[in-house]
Order: C-alpha cells, then sequence, then structure tokens
C-alpha cells in the first residue's frame, strides 16, 4: 500500500510538480519540464560550440594555405609565425570537439533520465490495475492472487530503482 502513495507521489512530481501547501509556499515546476529546459539549453549551447568550430575549420584552412605560401616562397619566419598560430588554433578546436562531445553525453544520459521517468510514470497505473485485480481475484484463484503479487512487487521495485538511478529518492 505504501509503495502505491510513493508511485502516485512520483507520477504527480514527474507530470505536474508539486501539490498542496508546499506548491503554494513553493511553486515549482514539474521534474519533466526542468529536465526538458535543462536539454534544450545545453543543446543551444552545443550548437554554439559547433559554430565556433566551424569559424576555426575556416581560420585553420586559411593559415594553413598561408604557412604553404610561406614556404614556397622562403619566408620560414613569417611560416613558423602561421604555423604556431594554427597551432594554437588546433588545440583549441580539440577543446571545443572534446566540450562538445562531453554536452552530448550530458544530453544523453538526461534523455535517458526522462525515458526512465517516463517509464515509472506509465508502469504505476498498471501497479494499481493489479492490485485491484489480485484484491478481486483472492477468494476465487489464490494462487493467481499470489502471482498478481509477485509481479506487483517486481513492477515497484523496478519504479523504485528508476527513481533511485534517476536521483529522485522517495519520501
Amino acid at each position: 500500500m505504501i509503495r502505491v502513495i510513493i508511485l502516485s507521489k512520483f507520477s504527480k512530481e514527474w507530470e505536474s510538480g508539486r501539490s498542496g501547501v508546499k506548491a503554494v509556499l513553493r511553486p515549482q515546476t514539474p521534474l519533466r519540464s526542468r529536465l526538458e529546459f535543462a536539454i534544450r539549453r545545453i543543446e543551444g549551447q552545443s550548437q554554439r560550440i559547433e559554430a565556433t568550430l566551424n569559424r576555426l575549420k575556416e581560420r585553420d584552412r586559411s593559415l594553413f594555405s598561408k604557412v604553404v605560401d610561406a614556404y614556397s616562397k622562403h619566408d620560414t619566419q613569417r611560416a613558423n609565425a602561421f604555423a604556431n598560430e594554427l597551432a594554437e588554433i588546433r588545440k583549441t578546436a580539440t577543446f571545443m570537439i572534446n566540450a562538445k562531445l562531453a554536452l552530448e553525453r550530458v544530453v544523453l544520459r538526461l534523455r535517458t533520465v526522462t525515458e526512465i521517468g517516463n517509464a515509472a510514470v506509465t508502469i504505476a497505473p498498471a501497479v494499481k490495475v493489479l492490485q485491484s485485480v489480485r484484491t478481486g481475484i483472492a477468494g476465487i484463484l489464490p494462487g493467481a492472487e499470489q502471482e498478481l503479487g509477485a509481479v506487483g512487487n517486481l513492477l515497484n521495485e523496478i519504479i523504485i530503482e528508476a527513481g533511485q538511478t534517476t536521483g529522485m529518492g522517495f519520501d
């Protein structure tokens, strides 16, 4: 019975945020909305990094051609200066690529958390139905009642593990 209350609370927080006195005192958007907002903002920064990478690639091509021209004219001093600048740009580009990959990994993890939350919210009503069928069938088929109880416990454990995985503890 306690698990049904926990599942109901998780569903409410996932879909609609807080309820009751806490909602009046400290209004808060639903967890799902906050995760989606964070994902959109991270993707925006990733796009900014991509635009910067494109500019760095253009600068890389330009400097590389200047290095080649300077070497072909036997102007080693100028070629070395361009080559040093090219090396710095390539270091910066490598850093930016790694940063973009890290942001993509964060987005992937946040999407996974969102999917796990969606699964938990979808499973919660099924657990309620199982419990009502279980109580209704208890007198008629005791074996089925026990099996439905085991399935209900399994689904409850899945939802609790999903809550622990997403970092959302249950009170």
